[in-house]
């Protein structure tokens, strides 16, 4: 899916729900460069929680959640870049390799970093 990720900060802007015949569902927000993406994902969100994103910094419709990285309460303030972070720039530990299995885990294809 990802050869350039990049990472963000998206927030639940609904409560898991059944969302039509095809399953169900949370629906998230994040913002990049004043443009505002609206995605479902299956994972168990409330509204209002917060969670860690994966992009591709070339097409950022593109997106995946990261539920192993919840953002807790000590980043809620936390100053988000308009254009995402680098991996390298997460202000919060990641591992790329527990990043890269669960990616791999959802038929992902396996990302690069430059």
């Amino acid at each position: 899916m990802l050869k350039r990720p990049k990472f963000t900060i998206a927030i639940a802007i609904t409560d898991w729900h059944h969302k039509n015949n095809n399953g169900v569902g949370t629906d998230y927000m994040y913002k990049l460069d004043g443009v505002t993406f609206r995605r479902t994902i299956s994972d168990s969100y409330k509204k209002g929680d917060k969670f860690l994103i994966i992009y591709d910094s070339l097409k950022p419709e593109k997106s995946q959640s990261l539920p192993l990285y919840p953002v807790k309460q000590d980043y809620i303030g936390l100053k988000i870049p308009e254009n995402g972070w680098k991996y390298e720039e997460v202000p919060f530990k990641i591992d790329s390799n527990i990043i890269r299995e669960y990616l791999n885990d959802w038929n992902v294809e396996p990302y690069e970093y430059d």
